[in-house]
């Protein structure tokens, strides 16, 4: 993140906005994360070290709520999750 602290934030990528974002909320140190979306823009190396941090988040005793809508970040065995709740539009498939 210190590479990013001289660049203005609407200077930033996608992704390292949504890494900056992320970066503030952890600096906040509240009981409870709500994450919406925290993996949109980011490849699939930087979605993994996402996840993992809300996971450590988790493990270490603060509740962590994320809205996620890739697929394969959020099937039900997936490491990253101890309570999927699935939902769709119903005119989804």
């Amino acid at each position: 993140m210190v590479r990013l602290a001289a660049r203005a934030f609407p200077r930033l990528s996608g992704g390292e906005q949504a890494r900056v974002s992320l970066a503030r909320v952890l600096a906040q140190g509240t009981p409870a994360v709500l994450l919406d979306e925290p993996t949109a823009h980011l490849d699939v190396r930087h979605q993994e070290l996402v996840l993992a941090v809300a996971r450590d988040l988790a493990t270490a005793g603060r509740a962590v709520v994320a809205v996620l809508h890739e697929h394969p970040i959020t099937v039900i065995d997936h490491p990253f999750c101890d309570a999927p709740l699935p939902v769709s539009h119903p005119d989804s498939p």
